[in-house]
């Protein structure tokens, strides 16, 4: 079992091995503007011209960003955070997956896409237990494509 602050910890040593995000649509983007994620820079995917914060680059489609993410990149991993269009588009393109399984049915209508588990490895799980920091369950769970 893992306690906050341990959970805080692994998590910030997570995003620190996090170089590059793409973000998609404009609700997703204005959840997180003003509160990039420090030290890295970030492709936002938009078919509109957009008013982005420092260190935020944008891109027209996900061929660009992954272009221009590339070059921003320098060798370290590219991360792409969504949204569930974006995920659909970029699932044939990547080795690796770093999936958050909450332990709920909620009701939606935006998913992650499906994907056959015959082309992907399980390399690492965490799970996370609730506590009263969260009340919710949930997984960390790390695939390499075969």
């Amino acid at each position: 079992q893992m306690d906050a602050a341990t959970l805080q910890a692994k998590l910030k040593e997570r995003q620190g091995r996090i170089a590059h995000s793409f973000w998609t649509n404009t609700g997703l983007r204005e959840l997180f503007l003003g509160r990039v994620l420090p030290g890295r820079p970030h492709v936002v995917i938009s078919r509109s011209p957009q008013n982005l914060p420092a260190n935020c680059f944008p891109a027209r489609s996900l061929p660009e960003a992954i272009e221009l993410a590339g070059e921003l990149a320098s060798g370290d991993e590219v991360v792409i955070i969504g949204g569930a269009e974006i995920y659909r588009q970029a699932l044939p393109l990547v080795d690796r997956m770093y999936i958050t399984e909450v332990h709920l049915q909620p009701e939606g209508d935006t998913f992650f896409p499906a994907f056959d588990p015959g082309q992907w490895r399980e390399i690492e799980r965490e799970n996370v237990p609730a506590t009263a920091d969260s009340a919710i369950a949930y997984s960390i769970v790390t695939y390499q494509r075969h």
